[in-house]
């Protein structure tokens, strides 16, 4: 009987993992598509047509609300300008498109970042873009003592602390 149960459990935690993976995949697909629509409206300045008081992407993205601000805007319009006709058959997720952005321009082709964000663990590839920009690795670090620093969580107000104030 227990295995019969453990069994639809397995099948349970399987299938919910694939609606989640599902999800996730979609959610990266609206960030590139959000950012060829916000390139769309930026490069044609249709936000000064929406309303007469939207003359600044800005004052655009306030009023329609959709929780961006020009920042993050400008984020999807660099990754979808950048990667976006260069994903065909790829499953990539948008986080690791914004983390090998900054790399591109340099010695590395986009292909080449691409194939490295879609097979890579994240820790790796975190490693290899460290590594890339001239810093350590977390993975070839001695982590020596005098240089790990210990912080406290404050349990009244949640501030994080160098030290442990007595």
């Amino acid at each position: 009987m227990n295995e019969i149960i453990n069994q639809v459990k397995v099948d349970q935690a399987t299938m919910a993992v694939r609606e989640l993976v599902k999800c996730a995949e979609a959610i990266d697909m609206a960030y590139l598509h959000m950012g060829k629509m916000l390139l769309f409206i930026k490069e044609n300045e249709l936000y000064k047509y929406y309303s007469e008081h939207t003359q600044t992407m800005s004052s655009f993205l306030r009023e329609i609300d959709i929780g961006i601000g020009v920042s993050q805007a400008d984020h999807y319009i660099r990754v979808y300008k950048t990667f976006g006709d260069k994903l065909e058959g790829r499953k990539i997720s948008f986080k690791r498109l914004l983390l090998i952005h900054p790399l591109v321009g340099g010695s590395e082709t986009i292909d080449h970042l691409l194939d490295m964000a879609e097979i890579l663990p994240l820790r790796a590839l975190n490693d290899e873009i460290r590594e890339r920009q001239g810093r350590t690795p977390s993975d070839s670090c001695a982590h020596p003592t005098d240089a790990i620093k210990t912080f406290c969580k404050c349990s009244i107000c949640g501030q994080w602390l160098k030290e442990v104030i007595k």
